[in-house]
């Protein structure tokens, strides 16, 4: 069980550190991203803090971390659709962000809660 988690969090914080430093070298569009210094610099933290949480004391974190990262995933979600110009002005979150965020907020939350009664 540990192992899937640890994976995950390896494979997410990876990733969402490259990104984050794609997005520091894009100047404003990462594919069909939209990205500012701001959603930038929370993908770099989002993915420091998973790596760490995917290596340090053999993945103890990492299910505590997919919980946490998916539930906030839905919840940018959920702010991006109640107030989508102040997300937009904010962090520069466009549909592509949503779709790519309820993707990941539902999967991580998913992979997070997979195996929680075993604690």
């Amino acid at each position: 069980m540990k192992g899937i988690q640890q994976a995950v969090v390896q494979v997410v914080g990876g990733l969402n550190t490259l990104m984050a430093l794609a997005g520091f070298a894009s100047g404003g569009l990462l594919l069909w991203f939209h990205v500012n210094l701001l959603h930038n610099f929370i993908h770099l933290v989002m993915g420091l803090v998973g790596l760490w949480a995917g290596f340090a004391q053999k993945g103890k974190y990492a299910q505590d971390y997919n919980l946490w990262l998916g539930a906030t995933y839905l919840m940018i979600v959920v702010l991006s659709v109640i107030a989508p110009q102040a997300m937009m002005n904010l962090l520069a979150i466009n549909q592509a962000d949503n779709v790519l965020h309820l993707t990941m907020g539902v999967v991580l939350a998913a992979v997070g809660f997979y195996g929680v009664e075993k604690r």
